[in-house]
């Protein structure tokens, strides 16, 4: 009943849209099942049947986990998803349903050893979505916090001089007038 259980929920999962899958429920019922199959080796024969496909199913699901909680990051936006799938090597469509399943498929396991796997590839993608969800969060509360400053310009008074000193490099009135040539231009 077991094995059955797992591979019925396993395929809910697959056929599930990922923006409705939750990773924590997922990663709960990995757990439990783990658990589960801890316990029914101290019961079963070692080289039980039913037992090795429990277990392989639950180390298959389980390899995906890490990089569906990554993809289930709200900081995960469409242009990521369409460099995802293009790393995927899938043609990108944003009006088509993102599934679970398409999400779990070995290429992305395969080849890790390679220089740039589709799931390093997927993992760096994450890590920018990240960096820029957390940059353009940064930006909106320094723009909350300057949205309620008040500036107020105050009216400088140039002194007047006698016209051979007004402009004497490194005098008050230079200053003044380079600091309003700033200003103005």
């Amino acid at each position: 009943a077991t094995l059955k259980m797992v591979c019925g929920t396993v395929q809910s999962w697959k056929d599930t849209e990922f923006s409705k899958f939750d990773t924590m429920v997922a990663s709960e019922k990995i757990q439990a099942w783990a658990q589960t199959a801890d316990y029914l080796r101290g019961i079963l024969p070692e080289k039980d049947r039913i037992l090795t496909k429990l277990d392989i199913r639950i180390d298959n699901v389980s390899k995906f986990l890490p990089l569906l909680v990554q993809l289930s990051s709200e900081s995960v936006k469409e242009h990521h998803w369409q460099e995802i799938q293009i790393c995927m090597s899938e043609m990108y469509d944003s009006n088509q349903a993102r599934l679970v399943g398409n999400l779990m498929t070995p290429k992305l396991l395969q080849n890790k050893e390679r220089q740039k796997s589709p799931h390093d590839v997927i993992s760096r993608i994450c890590g920018q979505a990240l960096t820029e969800h957390t940059l353009e969060q940064n930006m909106l509360e320094l723009e909350q916090y300057w949205e309620h400053r008040e500036f107020t310009l105050r009216k400088i008074a140039i002194p007047k001089k006698n016209p051979s000193q007004a402009r004497k490099p490194g005098s008050e009135s230079v200053f003044i007038l380079d600091c309003e040539d700033n200003i103005i231009g």
